[in-house]
């Protein structure tokens, strides 16, 4: 049975997936894309790490995790510079 993280997780997706389409919508392609890309990134960190992984070092999770935030940052820089037309 499904943990409560992955519970958590499924929820999260949902609403990425959600802001991706409505982003889309709007005419932010960019920006939609950027958020696809970012789940991608989380999807494929939560695959990679977990509790009692054999092989996992500190470096390599220092490392995605900065990937991660350095999208994350990309997409609010993005976000920030978009306005709705009125």
């Amino acid at each position: 049975m499904f943990n409560t993280s992955k519970l958590e997780l499924f929820a999260v997706f949902k609403e990425l997936t959600v802001a991706e389409s409505k982003l889309a919508l709007f005419g932010f392609v960019e920006s939609s894309e950027l958020v696809r890309t970012y789940g991608e990134e989380l999807k494929d960190f939560r695959r990679l790490f977990f509790e009692g992984k054999e092989g996992m070092t500190e470096e390599l999770l220092k490392s995605k995790r900065t990937e991660l935030l350095a999208t994350r940052d990309r997409l609010m820089q993005l976000l920030a510079k978009s306005r709705l037309p009125r």
